[in-house]
């Protein structure tokens, strides 16, 4: 008579299951790449997979991850990257030579916290905090592009009326952004009674 398999060796042996260990494995070696926290977090929210509420927490921390590298680079210049107790640096996707810049870590902080304030069954507070953070991200990308292309005016450069129309595109999806939470007036209410 044969022996029932165990959990563990389906789990192993299910070829859909090895490349969501696999990403678990590389996510829990270096917690503080806020790229791996995304990742891992999108991955909770695969079909079939019923883990929101962790995936909520790993999106939250891929934010606040971002966040740190955006105000180490502010506060200490392009190069520097937040002080988080271990030795990891996080990188950049588009150059993985190089550090993650302020723009870039920003950018990944709208993806974080988009995919936050979209998941099922938030409490009102997160998705009201989350799209706030969010609308504030966008506004400052949309004013670095706006910093950036001024730049180029200035300095006589030719500048394409293809990325001016993104910028002023840009700068009013932030502000529609600003203005559709404003005007929310429950969103408004939760958060003073959470802050009350």
């Amino acid at each position: 008579m044969a022996r029932p398999a165990l959990p563990c060796v389906k789990l192993l042996t299910d070829t859909s299951t090895l490349p969501w260990l696999f990403l678990h494995r590389i996510q829990s070696t270096d917690a503080e790449d806020p790229w791996l926290q995304l990742e891992w977090a999108r991955s909770l929210l695969a079909p079939g997979l019923d883990r929101a509420h962790e995936a909520s927490i790993h999106l939250q921390v891929a934010a606040a991850l971002f966040g740190q590298v955006m105000q180490a680079q502010q506060a200490h210049g392009p190069n520097s990257q937040p002080a988080t107790g271990t030795s990891t640096k996080a990188r950049s996707l588009l150059q993985p030579d190089k550090p993650l810049g302020a723009q870039e870590a920003a950018a990944g902080a709208v993806q974080s916290l988009e995919l936050l304030a979209s998941l099922p069954g938030l409490k009102a507070v997160q998705r009201c905090s989350a799209l706030q953070s969010e609308c504030q991200m966008r506004g400052w990308l949309a004013n670095q592009l706006q910093q950036e292309l001024a730049a180029l005016i200035g300095d006589g450069g030719a500048v394409e009326q293809v990325r001016l129309e993104q910028a002023g595109a840009a700068q009013e999806r932030a502000r529609l952004c600003a203005q559709a939470l404003q005007a929310n007036t429950q969103c408004t209410a939760v958060l003073q009674a959470a802050a009350g």
